[in-house]
């Protein structure tokens, strides 16, 4: 957890030894990009999974978003294909501040 970053108005996570993000994109999935989402401050749609919701995540944090919902980019066939497997563990809770600042970025998203 990054504690001082919140790209999109949520908490950002780093993969400990390597060059993967996870953060919320700007379409509201929880995603896991690598440094082309980084480069542009994840403020774009670049990732190897995400987590497929219809209206986005709506603020549930990306460890309790139910199996079966990630999909992860198939180079061979240039696909996005679903893994029911798919679950995220590990993943360190945002603090009550963040979880409020995310809450308050929700609530201006949805008076737009």
């Amino acid at each position: 957890l990054l504690p001082d970053e919140k790209p999109n108005g949520y908490p950002l996570w780093k993969q400990t030894g390597a060059d993967f993000w996870l953060y919320s994109n700007t379409l509201g999935l929880w995603s896991i990009g690598g440094s082309p989402a980084k480069d542009l401050q994840f403020a774009c749609n670049f990732c190897v999974l995400y987590c497929e919701q219809p209206h986005g995540h709506q603020g549930v944090m990306p460890q309790r978003m139910p199996a079966g919902l990630w999909h992860f980019w198939d180079e061979h066939s240039s696909l996005w294909r679903r893994d029911p497997e798919i679950t995220l563990s590990g993943v360190p809770s945002a603090g009550a501040e963040q979880r409020l600042a995310a809450a308050l970025a929700e609530i201006a998203w949805l008076r737009e």
